[in-house]
């Protein structure tokens, strides 16, 4: 295999969606073509879903909507599920779609993620939903076509799994929940 096709096949191209391209072409080439870049399908499974958006060109998070037949009281400290009514389908398999709190939503109202920070599968096709968390003092109405987290795609390694009796010596060695100090 040479470098050409070792770049296609870590960065998920070597699929059948995967655009066409010769050697020759080049990886510049490759990647500026628009079938070279990642494409993220998404279906919606409830006709009042939103499709994500981003909030600019280049804001690295495209907002999630809450899709929902009616308003949903978070009261303080309680946890509920909302739901998007969508899934999607990314075109590589590398590829995680993490889904991260909303900065406005945490600093002015207290509510963010659950569980810090979701994780979708690239092969997951279920319905998506946002565990919500109210940590503010008061109780929080979240409504349909409300923008309640961001989801940020990130590439993912899959690595060979060994176990060994041993590993290496390192400065830090065990040390960790602070050792290295706060200054």
């Amino acid at each position: 295999m040479n470098i050409f096709e070792e770049t296609k096949e870590f960065f998920g191209m070597t699929n059948e969606k995967s655009p066409k391209v010769s050697e020759k072409q080049g990886i510049k080439e490759f990647f500026s073509q628009p079938g070279g870049r990642m494409k993220l399908t998404f279906k919606k499974l409830n006709e009042n879903a939103i499709i994500p958006t981003r909030a600019t060109r280049t804001s690295a998070g495209l907002d999630l909507y809450a899709c929902l037949d009616e308003p949903v009281v978070l009261g303080v400290g309680e946890i509920k599920m909302i739901p998007l009514g969508l899934t999607a389908e990314p075109d590589r398999e590398n590829v995680a779609l993490l889904v991260y709190p909303r900065s406005g939503l945490s600093a002015k109202f207290g509510v963010s993620l659950a569980n810090c920070v979701g994780v979708v599968d690239s092969d997951y096709r279920g319905e998506w939903f946002v565990p919500l968390i109210n940590h503010g003092k008061v109780p929080f109405t979240v409504e349909h076509g409300m923008r309640i987290a961001q989801l940020v795609i990130s590439e993912v390694l899959f690595p060979e799994i060994a176990e060994s009796d041993e590993l290496t010596e390192t400065e830090r060695g065990k040390g960790g929940f602070g050792s290295s100090g706060i200054r």
